[in-house]
């Protein structure tokens, strides 16, 4: 090893395609060496001296998919390596994306270790103890195709803050698990054999899940008592459960919902016309609601107290890195406000892609960005805020590199496949329906059964109806589908109110058309014309559509009447009133009135908005909601319509409700809601129906 390079701190080797020998058997002499990346090279073994590597922060062994030898182990045979005591300052391990089937033993003696990601190694049949690794915060086991006995037994001595399980396949999770006592996040998504469940961990913060797994969802809800706050679930849906134990500070810091789904952070100068435009683009194309601040000036020592918002109520935050990223104050500053977010643990996820610019650059400030940092000391020389202030520009830069991110090689910039993969990962962050659901009384159970009628699993076409009559909730459960599905199709289409349409078939055809398509010239003027084009430029194209209120045969005959017209993968869900319109042998689901809970529960919020004031008005509420049979229209009218009225009122209205004949009911919903909508106003007409 040449004399010279002793003094090396960054040695970045991926995509370099080494073979064996390719890198020297003296590497270890590197003593100032703090990050080496060999991400996707050729080699089937390392140096051993690399085990000498006292200074080494970072190692990147992702997609060495040849590595057969590590830390002088056969990672196919033998679990005992060499001793690694030296590598004492190691903090970030990427082994993600190999072949191995186990790791040294001595892996636990890496005490400085605070990540250690595994992902996609699918031959990794079972991990080394966790006694030592103390430091420890980070495990990524996603798709590991893990079985039991994969997690070792002692996984609970270690001070896990995030777990992720996604994808694997035991059955069992070991009961120490509960005690780990730092754990905020617990990834279970996929985890599709899981028949039981540990007790939970008391200050865990984030379950993600697969409510449709009938064990995973009874497991939850039985263990529930003992965590302190919320429940999230995968694949878009967010429930949320407030428990009695929950403080009111955590109540508060829970109460948040995302406005937006993901906030864009870049260098207007450097991207905007690239890049970025094209992952806005595409993220826009997906159905994720971004907030872009496109007039963004980027001057002056703060941000707007706008944006500081918009970041706070973004579930997501991508950050684009480019060359000249640290030259931009605003930038910066904006780099801080949302790690400040991200430290408090909301549930908000940071994604940092690197484009143009290696992560080294940003974790260590090197190269331009340690140009613009000197410019800013020397801005700030003679001011003592300011310089705390860069200072905090550091700290953020340093954490936000050491998270999971992507690099953008310089010669794809603007790449549909590149684009097309962030996308994917940043969809499968997004739960596009929290907001939505927040007010969506009695919904999960029923989207439960509409799920397994879809069978998403299966690589079909297929229809599946919702029927019920007029206000028992029909296109709320099929808006809350779709917003819970489309992250999983890259074309989408919500047609809603079908039967009120009053500009001909066409006209729906040409949306449906302009949706999938994305295009907008292709418009027809004609419903057989639309019906040909339908059925010639779908037939490859995975889509999900909702038909909404579907009240005469013609409209599925010239929208969807045959499921040869879309490609494979593809879902069509339709809802009607008219059980005549749905074939002998096509899938149903029959919407259910509420519980009684939900019912009183939906009720109360129209009728008081906040707790019910006293027991009377609890008595005169459980009379009148019994009377509703569970209808969920019903609930909302009335209760809207005794709003702020007094006691006496209220018994007034329950002797009136009582006596009146049907058609008096339904005048009386008439009135109550006599501002809405005619296409409203018939849907009580069907409320006679329960009377």
């Amino acid at each position: 090893m040449a004399e010279g390079l002793r003094s090396l701190e960054i040695l970045d080797l991926s995509y370099c395609n080494l073979i064996d020998g390719g890198l020297p058997e003296d590497i270890g002499c590197l003593s100032s060496l703090k990050e080496l990346n060999l991400n996707r090279n050729n080699f089937e073994r390392l140096p051993q001296s690399i085990a000498q590597l006292g200074s080494l922060r970072f190692l990147d062994l992702s997609e060495c998919m040849r590595l057969t030898e590590f830390l002088g182990v056969n990672m196919a045979e033998g679990p005992w390596g060499q001793d690694i005591e030296y590598l004492s300052s190691l903090k970030y391990l990427y082994l993600n994306i190999n072949n191995f089937e186990c790791l040294p033993q001595s892996i636990a003696q890496l005490g400085s270790l605070q990540l250690l990601d595994l992902s996609y190694c699918k031959r990794l049949k079972e991990l080394p103890g966790f006694t030592g690794m103390q430091y420890l915060d980070t495990l990524d086991l996603s798709f590991c195709n893990l079985t039991d006995g994969g997690l070792p037994e002692d996984i609970g001595s270690s001070f896990l803050k995030e777990l992720n399980l996604f994808g694997n396949n035991f059955e069992h999770l070991p009961r120490s698990i509960a005690q780990l006592g730092a754990l905020r996040t617990l990834d279970l998504s996929h985890c599709k054999r899981l028949t039981q469940l540990p007790e939970f961990p008391r200050q865990l913060h984030t379950i993600c899940a697969d409510w449709s797994n009938d064990w995973i969802f009874n497991s939850l809800f039985q263990n529930i008592s003992v965590l302190q706050h919320d429940i999230y679930a995968s694949d878009s849906l967010s429930l949320r459960v407030s428990t009695s134990m929950a403080s009111s500070s955590s109540s508060a810091s829970n109460s948040l919902y995302w406005k937006y789904d993901v906030f864009l952070s870049f260098r207007g100068e450097d991207t905007r016309r690239n890049f970025t435009s094209h992952l806005y683009q595409g993220l826009k194309n997906r159905g994720i609601f971004t907030f872009l601040d496109d007039k963004r000036l980027e001057n002056g020592d703060s941000i707007s107290e706008e944006l500081g918002r918009a970041i706070e109520v973004s579930q997501v935050a991508v950050i684009v890195f480019s060359r000249n990223y640290a030259m931009s104050r605003w930038c910066l500053n904006e780099l801080v406000k949302i790690m400040e977010c991200e430290e408090k643990e909301n549930g908000q996820t940071v994604i940092p892609i690197f484009c143009d610019v290696d992560p080294s650059h940003v974790r260590y400030q090197s190269k331009s960005f340690k140009e613009a940092f000197a410019k800013h000391e020397s801005r700030y020389k003679d001011d003592v805020e300011g310089m705390q202030k860069v200072q905090g520009w550091r700290t953020a830069l340093t954490a936000v590199a050491n998270l999971k991110g992507y690099v953008v090689p310089n010669d794809v910039k603007s790449d549909a496949d590149c684009i097309e993969h962030i996308v994917d990962q940043i969809s499968s962050k997004c739960n596009t329906s929290v907001s939505y659901l927040q007010e969506v009384v009695g919904i999960d159970t029923q989207l439960r059964k509409v799920e397994s009628l879809l069978q998403m699993e299966i690589n079909d076409v297929r229809i599946v109806w919702i029927w019920g009559m007029g206000g028992a909730g029909k296109t709320t459960l099929a808006k809350t589908i779709f917003f819970k599905l489309s992250s999983k199709f890259k074309d989408v289409c919500f047609l809603e109110n079908i039967k009120e349409n009053k500009h001909g078939m066409y006209s729906l055809q040409n949306i449906l058309l302009s949706k999938l398509l994305r295009e907008k010239d292709n418009s027809v003027d004609d419903k057989e014309a639309g019906r040909s084009m339908l059925s010639e430029r779908l037939r490859l194209k995975k889509v999900l559509v909702v038909l909404d209120d579907i009240d005469h045969i013609d409209q599925l005959d010239y929208l969807a009447k045959d499921l040869s017209w879309f490609g494979k993968g593809s879902r069509i869900i339709a809802t009607t009133r008219d059980k005549r319109l749905i074939g002998e042998n096509d899938v149903v689901f029959e919407v259910e009135t509420l519980l009684d809970c939900d019912a009183i529960k939906l009720f109360n919020q129209y009728a008081f908005k906040e707790k019910v004031p006293n027991e009377h008005f609890k008595n005169l509420t459980l009379k009148i909601v019994s009377l509703t049979k569970g209808h969920p229209l019903a609930l909302k009218v009335w209760g809207s319509s005794l709003h702020r009225m007094d006691i006496t009122e209220w018994e007034s209205a329950l002797v009136r409700i009582k006596k009146n004949s049907d058609v008096e009911i339904t005048e009386n919903l008439k009135i109550s809601y006599d501002g809405l909508e005619p296409e409203e106003q018939e849907i009580f007409l069907d409320i006679a129906c329960f009377f």
